[in-house]
């Protein structure tokens, strides 16, 4: 006895012509230290200073959503080397990087930016798959 069982279209590859990197996508985080008028020097680092959750998505609708996104976060990881996702949080408090010296009469200030992949051009092959 044979048996098909259809499970509809399933994505199978994504081809991507172009990666691009968004290096300021989204700002998060702002750190200021003004030393004008000091007479040492001031220590300045990066402190999350609220949580704050970056999304990404999709510029257009496609079927099978969450396999698509699956496949081109595995391709723009292959091309870019960084580990990437839909979804970030950077919590409150967070602490990173180098402490910066903020010398007498100077002002320090250091920006935080979430970065972007942007995928252009990309190919999605879909197939009907019997079972």
């Amino acid at each position: 006895m044979n048996a098909s069982i259809y499970l509809g279209p399933w994505a199978l590859t994504y081809e991507s012509d172009e990666t691009t990197m968004n290096w300021e996508y989204d700002l998060i985080n702002t750190n200021e230290l003004d030393n004008r008028g000091g007479d040492t020097v001031g220590k300045l680092s990066y402190t999350q200073t609220e949580n704050k959750l970056v999304e990404g998505e999709l510029s257009s609708p496609v079927p099978q959503q969450e396999d698509v996104q699956n496949m081109m976060r595995i391709k723009a990881t292959e091309k870019t080397s960084l580990p990437l996702s839909f979804h970030a949080n950077i919590g409150n408090q967070t602490t990173a990087g180098p402490m910066y010296q903020v010398q007498p009469d100077q002002k320090g200030v250091v920006t935080s930016y979430v970065p972007a992949v942007h995928d252009q051009h990309g190919h999605l092959r879909r197939s009907i798959r019997d079972y």
